[in-house]
């Protein structure tokens, strides 16, 4: 059934939104994942209390390395977050580039 073209564009309001949440949600976990990584590798080698992981992960989550990781899509989440038309935010999504990792 053919819907028109405006019905096929239009989108909620929500809907850009809720991806870019969506999208931020995944990077930080990235960031916290690449973070506990790190830390587990430390703590294999006996150099950090296995114990003080939570306080660690505070801490690391204040460092440039984290916040690079998890705020690296951030200038593309704030214009996807305002866009009205589901090919604007399909073309938005595909100029993303794989997720950097941690060093």
């Amino acid at each position: 059934m053919f819907l028109g073209k405006k019905a096929m564009s239009s989108m909620p309001p929500e809907f850009p939104r809720k991806i870019a949440a969506l999208i931020r949600e995944y990077t930080t976990q990235l960031a916290d994942v690449h973070t506990l990584r790190g830390m587990l590798t430390i703590a294999e080698q006996g150099l950090v209390p296995v114990d003080q992981w939570e306080i660690a992960l505070e801490l690391a989550r204040q460092t440039p390395a984290y916040r690079n990781i998890s705020e690296q899509y951030e200038p593309l989440l704030l214009r996807l977050e305002h866009v009205a038309d589901i090919h604007e935010v399909e073309r938005l999504l595909a100029t993303m580039p794989e997720a950097r990792k941690s060093n």
